[in-house]
Formats: C-alpha cells, sequence, structure tokens
C-alpha cells in the first residue's frame, strides 16, 4: 500500500517540477521577447519617421509587410510623411506587446503589435507596427501610420 502511494507521490513532484520549470520558461521568454520587440518598434519608428525611408523596415520585412505594395510603392508612402505630416517632433508613447504566449514545443508564430504615438510639426499620429517573431529574429510585417492626412 506504501509503495503505489509513494510512486504517486514521485510523480506528481515530478509533474509539479515539469509545469513550473515550463511557466518560468514562458514567464522568461515572454519578458525578453517582449522588450526586444519594444525596443526594435521604437526604434524602427524613430529611424523610418525621422529619415522618411522604409529602407530599416525593407531591411528585416516579413512577407506579409508588402502585401498589395511592391517595395517602390511602400517607399513612395513613407516617402509622403515630411510633404504631409512635417517634421518629426518626438514619439509620444507606446502601448502594446507580445498577442502570443511563447509556449514551448508549439510551432506558433510569435507576434507583437505597438501603437506609437508621434507629434509631427502638422499632426499628431499613431504609427501601428507589427512585429513576427521567426527564426530568432523579429521580422517587420506591418507599419501603417494612422491619420487622415496620410490617406489617399
Amino acid at each position: 500500500m506504501r509503495r503505489p502511494l509513494l510512486n504517486f507521490f514521485r510523480f506528481l513532484t515530478i509533474l509539479l517540477l515539469i509545469a513550473g520549470g515550463t511557466w518560468l520558461w514562458m514567464y522568461w521568454q515572454q519578458r525578453n521577447l517582449s522588450s526586444a520587440s519594444s525596443e526594435l518598434a521604437i526604434n524602427l519608428t524613430q529611424e523610418v519617421l525621422t529619415r522618411n525611408s522604409a529602407t530599416p523596415l525593407l531591411a528585416i520585412e516579413h512577407p506579409r509587410l508588402l502585401a498589395g505594395w511592391n517595395a517602390e510603392g511602400f517607399q513612395s508612402y513613407i516617402g509622403l510623411i515630411p510633404q504631409r505630416l512635417g517634421t518629426l517632433q518626438a514619439l509620444t508613447s507606446i502601448s502594446g506587446g507580445i498577442t502570443v504566449l511563447p509556449v514551448p514545443f508549439l510551432n506558433r508564430e510569435i507576434e507583437a503589435n505597438y501603437s506609437i504615438g508621434a507629434d509631427f510639426s502638422e499632426a499628431a499620429v499613431i504609427c501601428q507596427i507589427t512585429l513576427i517573431y521567426q527564426n530568432g529574429r523579429w521580422l517587420v510585417a506591418d507599419f501603417v501610420i494612422e491619420s487622415p492626412l496620410m490617406s489617399d
């Protein structure tokens, strides 16, 4: 009678250690990925809006980035920034983060979505940037400037 009970408690202990270790790994992984993605989102947005060039985005593009665009059309869209919005004054806010938890052994794409507020000399806008984590690096899947002045 004692032997089955002892084996049950050993099994339960091992199961709890595995579950706890997995949870700690997921927490650590999410913190690292979240920190890296938000830093990249801010740096890319700052560089694109300051240089008025899509080159930083295109350098690490995910195939979704140019869906419905070609590289020249996307560059032209980014090139409209100084004409319609003026010069970048400051990035004012960031919100968002990772939308899928990094679970070990599941082969899911990890996506991070950010809304970044930016003040220009002619208007305040929100920049939406989506990053996808693939093969150990973040790729840009979407970049949109939400402003009536950029619509057309």
